[in-house]
C-alpha cells in the first residue's frame, strides 16, 4: 500500500500529462491519495523544539525488520509469513465488502469512483496486515485492526472522490477566479471602509 499526500498543482500537471492512462488503467486506484489543506496563516507556532516521541521506536522497529530480512537474504531462503484474520474479523470483512458493493449502484456514493471502490478491500486488507505485522501481534489479525485500517481507507475515499469524481470537478476558470480573489484579499483589501484600486497590469500578472 502506498500513500501519497499531494498539492493540487503538481497533481494537475501529472494528470494533464499521464492522467488518462493512469486513471483509465486503474493505476491511480491502487494508491491512497489525499490532498493537503491550505493552512498558511493559520498554523500554530510551537514554542521550543519538536519532541519526536514515537520516532525512535519507529526506527527501532524498522531496523529490526530490515535485520530480519538481511538474515533471510544471507541464508538464501526467504520465507513469507501467512497472516490470517480472526473469525469475527472475517465476518466483518465480508460485511464491509457487501456495503461497498451496494454503494456501486447507480446514484450511490461510490458509483462515480468504481475504479477505486473495487480496490478498497484489497487496500484495507494490505493495510490491516501491515499494521498487524508492524505492531508485532502474535495472533491472527483482529477486527479492531481491520476497523482501524478501514477508517484510514474511508478518509481516502472522500479524498479520491473530491480529486477525481466528475461530480466534484471544478472548471479551471473557477479555480483561477478563486485564486485571484484570494490574492486580492491578501495583498490589496484593507476593509469595507477603504476604496482600494488595483491596476489591470497587476491583475494580469
Amino acid at each position: 500500500s502506498v500513500s501519497i499526500m499531494t498539492q493540487y498543482e503538481p497533481l494537475k500537471k501529472y494528470l494533464n500529462k499521464r492522467g488518462s492512462l493512469a486513471k483509465g488503467s486503474g493505476h491511480l486506484a491502487r494508491y491512497l491519495i489525499g490532498g493537503s489543506n491550505k493552512k498558511k496563516g493559520y498554523r500554530k507556532i510551537q514554542r521550543g523544539e519538536q519532541v519526536w516521541t514515537w520516532l525512535p521506536e519507529f526506527h527501532t522497529r524498522i531496523s529490526k525488520f530490515l535485520d530480519r530480512y538481511l538474515i533471510m537474504l544471507e541464508s538464501g531462503k526467504i520465507e513469507r509469513e501467512i497472516l490470517e484474520f480472526t473469525d469475527d474479523a472475517k465476518a466483518r470483512w465480508f460485511d464491509i465488502a457487501q456495503k461497498i458493493e451496494n454503494n456501486l449502484r447507480d446514484g450511490a456514493y461510490l458509483n462515480d469512483i468504481t475504479d477505486f471502490a473495487s480496490k478498497m478491500m484489497d487496500i484495507v486488507t494490505k493495510l490491516a496486515a501491515t499494521m498487524h505485522y508492524f505492531s508485532e501481534q502474535t495472533s491472527n489479525i483482529t477486527v479492531d485492526t481491520l476497523e482501524r485500517a478501514f477508517k484510514i481507507v474511508l478518509w481516502h475515499v472522500d479524498e479520491f472522490k473530491y480529486l477525481f469524481s466528475s461530480e466534484f470537478m471544478i472548471p479551471q476558470e473557477e479555480l483561477d477566479a478563486h485564486d485571484e480573489a484570494e490574492w486580492l484579499h491578501e495583498k490589496h483589501w484593507k476593509g469595507i471602509y477603504y476604496d482600494v484600486r488595483v491596476s489591470k497590469s497587476a491583475i494580469l500578472n
